[in-house]
């Protein structure tokens, strides 16, 4: 086993650069994770410790090729890891928990900041462009088969994974809602795994775009973003629209007048209320048939007599909320969220179910590897273009925290990290 493995790093080390390492990793999540799952129901722990594993393994590899760039990041990321190890150790021993309980939830959401060195080796050797154009060629290929299943709805039921077994049961991937619809799913298993991935990475092909980092035409650009702007309302989920709507037009605040840009908004966003209010009248807010009027049920909100809030995320973030016990504690692992029971995991409101469940310390530290790096860069060069943008890019992917999983899936970490990578290099 041992010489195995050591002939797979020299392969590795030999043909392997930063970019190639990426664009597996991203075929691996993207693609392989679903086609794993389609034909082997039972693997879907494996894959997941498998696509951790992977990113350690390209660190560890880039580490010894890269050590100025990478090794700071990697003894950070090492501390950060024991440190909160110990304190999910501390909060099992104050509540009286299990600690594996909240090993076991954890154990996949921090390898993504990994990627960060990763991206800023790929920017310092001049490859970045290559893993746009890969992720660009990709998510055009999704846009493609979506507007392919609008023609022929029975696509859709090759692509979607109802459930796994896991565990000795069966747990549920996807809402009946949804395999009786018609949203854009794609690869992605669920239909917020496609729509908060693309709410991230449409904002930030714009800004390459203002930037002058891709050759493309006016008319080419404009026609493929128009095309994935539906792709991502075709998923029908309102966080999606709302994240990308928070960094799109942060990324107009920043690169247009604000005296041209608000009233514009304020146009655009009027016109949506205007046509969409009469026409989700008695719409079923848990509807996929039409999965774009599902996400312009929004307007609903502003309507007093509305039924939206039963049902929604905020019933069930008052049912989370009713086994609050302590503040700094919580309340101790899986009291509130009881997800093994089946379903596959907490898809709803994640920040809430982390302090709910492990309090207050917890939850702030959870946060630490997504926030510092931003932190570290505006202490360093202050209120520049490119921080604006990376507060706007964390502020979008935390609204997709608050309601869904936001930077505790891969579908919206790996993609947060390739933003905020590039956005650093360039201060």
């Amino acid at each position: 086993m041992i010489p195995f493995s050591i002939s797979i790093f020299g392969l590795l080390w030999s043909r392997f650069d930063a970019v190639r390492l990426l664009i597996y990793l991203f075929l691996i999540q993207f693609f392989f994770l679903w086609l794993v799952l389609k034909y082997f129901p039972n693997s879907y722990s494996l894959m997941g410790t498998a696509n951790t594993g992977f990113i350690y393994l390209s660190a560890l590899i880039l580490l010894f090729k890269y050590k100025r760039i990478v090794l700071r990041y990697f003894i950070f990321y090492s501390v950060f890891i024991l440190s909160f190890v110990f304190l999910l150790f501390l909060q099992s021993k104050f509540t009286g928990v299990d600690l594996n309980g909240g090993l076991s939830y954890f154990r996949n959401f921090f390898h993504s900041f990994l990627i960060l060195p990763i991206i800023l080796i790929c920017v310092y050797e001049s490859n970045f462009k290559s893993l746009f154009n890969f992720l660009a060629l990709f998510f055009i290929f999704i846009s493609i088969f979506y507007f392919v299943q609008i023609l022929f709805p029975n696509i859709k039921d090759f692509f979607i994974i109802e459930s796994i077994y896991r565990d000795g049961e069966f747990v549920t991937l996807v809402a009946k809602q949804v395999v009786e619809g018609n949203p854009a799913i794609g690869t992605f298993i669920r239909p917020a795994n496609l729509g908060n991935a693309l709410a991230i990475f449409l904002p930030f092909c714009f800004l390459l775009y203002k930037k002058n980092f891709l050759n493309i035409s006016y008319v080419y650009f404009w026609i493929l973003y128009s095309f994935a702007i539906v792709v991502l309302l075709g998923t029908g989920i309102r966080t999606s629209f709302i994240s990308f709507s928070v960094f799109q037009i942060g990324v107009f605040l920043v690169f247009y007048d604000k005296k041209i840009l608000v009233p514009v908004l304020l146009l655009f966003f009027g016109l949506i209320i205007f046509f969409f209010s009469d026409s989700i009248d008695g719409y079923d807010r848990s509807d996929f048939s039409n999965p774009i009027l599902r996400v312009f049920y929004l307007v609903n909100y502003l309507d007093n007599s509305s039924t939206l809030i039963e049902s929604s995320t905020l019933s069930r973030s008052s049912n989370i909320f009713s086994y609050y016990k302590n503040f700094w504690l919580g309340a101790g692992v899986y009291s509130s969220g009881k997800y093994i029971q089946g379903v596959s995991s907490i898809t709803d409101l994640t920040l809430a179910f982390i302090f709910i469940e492990f309090g207050f310390i917890v939850f702030i530290s959870s946060l630490v590897l997504f926030s510092l790096p931003i932190l570290q860069s505006f202490s360093r060069t202050g209120f520049t273009l490119n921080n604006k943008l990376l507060f706007f890019v964390f502020l979008s992917v935390f609204l997709q925290s608050i309601t869904d999983q936001g930077f505790f899936t891969n579908y919206s970490s790996y993609l947060y990290f390739v933003v905020v990578g590039f956005l650093i290099s360039e201060n």
